[in-house]
């Protein structure tokens, strides 16, 4: 199991943080799709949900095949932000492909093993685009958890006043 440091002050050295969700899980970081964070690949790139999604299921396979003492874990999937997109389609994916897996043998698409899939995990995930930013003023000047203090002030009118420029380029977007 790995463990996890957190990072000191001096932003140069860490220190082991018993706390950490590696002292009771194990925890993989995909960067996917290829080409975002530190993923690279020297052919190609991915450029759509549906694909990265195949690309994540067929990783999650060939490492539970490698390495046996993950494949009974239990698989939760996760992200925040972007991953309200993709995460729907990597569970479809995993979803989808683990119920050939109860086929008949001879039917069953791949030796590679079934996942031990079980639950997604999004926050503050970006879902539909349309209506979560226009909803950017309501939370952010006149919510509980405001984050500017004056719903009439400058923030706040600004805000409103690009509303409808910002729906007319989703909607654009959608088309």
């Amino acid at each position: 199991m790995i463990t996890a440091s957190s990072p000191q002050g001096d932003d140069v050295n860490t220190t082991y943080n018993p706390h950490s969700w590696t002292s009771h899980a194990n925890v993989l970081f995909l960067d996917q799709p290829v080409g975002v964070g530190y993923s690279y690949s020297d052919s190609g790139s991915v450029d759509n949900s549906p694909a990265a999604a195949e690309d994540v299921h067929a990783f999650l396979q060939l490492f539970t095949a490698r390495y046996e003492k993950y494949r009974s874990n239990d698989l939760h999937i996760t992200g925040e932000s972007y991953a309200g997109t993709y995460l729907p389609h990597i569970a479809h994916v995993i979803h989808s492909e683990n119920k050939k897996h109860d086929l008949p043998s001879s039917l069953a698409p791949t030796p590679l093993p079934k996942l031990n899939f079980k639950s997604v995990m999004i926050g503050n995930g970006l879902s539909e685009p349309a209506t979560q930013f226009a909803s950017v003023p309501e939370y952010a000047c006149d919510s509980e958890y405001a984050v500017y203090d004056d719903p009439e002030g400058a923030e706040c009118t600004s805000l409103r006043n690009k509303m409808a420029r910002c729906e007319k380029l989703a909607e654009t977007c959608y088309k």
